[in-house]
């Protein structure tokens, strides 16, 4: 199961968070040392808390059932299931049930955004070949 938390800053804390996503954005290390993706997670968490004020954290266990994939994913389980079949998603099934690789769910999901930004900048080219202005292009802004 997906566990998550949601944490909304204290109202008279907002002042504090602004100022220390300043001190990030401006590349001021954290106080103490800390891992590269604990240090960007960190990064990312404080300046969408100085942004919009709360985050959602979730944790990913290592192997999830085509549900929690699907979730994650944003599509069906029985596309789960069809993409684990087909070989896109390494699975196991230890029981009746599949469970999959968060690894390769995540590796899916960085190979099929890779394919749609492909697609977008394959039309934007043939839009610009034809002589259509790409400068509002409804897909521009997803280059």
């Amino acid at each position: 199961m997906l566990e998550r938390t949601t944490v909304f800053p204290e109202p008279d804390h907002g002042e504090a968070l602004r100022a220390l996503a300043a001190l990030l954005d401006a590349g001021e290390p954290l106080p103490s040392e800390l891992p590269s993706e604990v240090n960007a997670a960190l990064r990312s968490v404080l300046g969408i808390m100085r942004d919009t004020g709360a985050v959602v954290i979730a944790s990913l266990p290592k192997d999830l059932s085509t549900g929690e994939a699907a979730e994650l994913l944003g599509i069906s389980r029985p596309t789960v299931v069809r993409l684990a079949e087909d070989g896109e998603i390494e699975y196991t099934r230890p029981s009746v049930h599949r469970r999959v690789s968060r690894e390769s769910v995540l590796a899916y999901r960085e190979r099929r955004g890779q394919k749609r930004r492909a697609g977008i900048e394959e039309m934007l080219r043939i839009d610009e070949e034809a002589g259509a202005s790409t400068d509002d292009h409804p897909m521009k802004h997803l280059r």
